[in-house]
């Protein structure tokens, strides 16, 4: 079933960013927030050439909404990030029992 609003559909967005793990760590730590409104699932990992952000939003509305707040932690940066955006078709939500292991960086 499609939504009838395009701003409904949940939305991902994709950095590539040419950084350290220990830039990332640095960011977060100087004040990106770790709950924010419409925001579904944040996931960052180390990857070959620095590290990956995936961010699931309840709607590409949240995004915009958001993105604004994003513009300072890009700025140290020798250079930008590849970013890519996509509007979800499928999504599946898993959940969590209290207890389960969970991955830490």
């Amino acid at each position: 079933m499609e939504p009838s609003d395009p701003g409904e559909t949940a939305f991902a967005v994709v950095y590539d960013i040419a950084a350290s793990w220990q830039d990332y760590h640095r960011v977060r730590e100087a004040g990106l927030e770790d709950s924010v409104p419409g925001l579904i699932l944040h996931a960052a990992g180390p990857t070959q050439d620095g590290f990956r952000t995936i961010d699931v939003w309840a709607s590409e509305d949240a995004w915009q909404a958001y993105r604004p707040r994003l513009r300072h932690v890009f700025d140290h940066l020798a250079e930008p990030p590849v970013v890519r955006e996509m509007r979800i078709g499928h999504l599946t939500h898993a959940l969590v029992a209290p207890g389960t292991p969970t991955v830490a960086g």
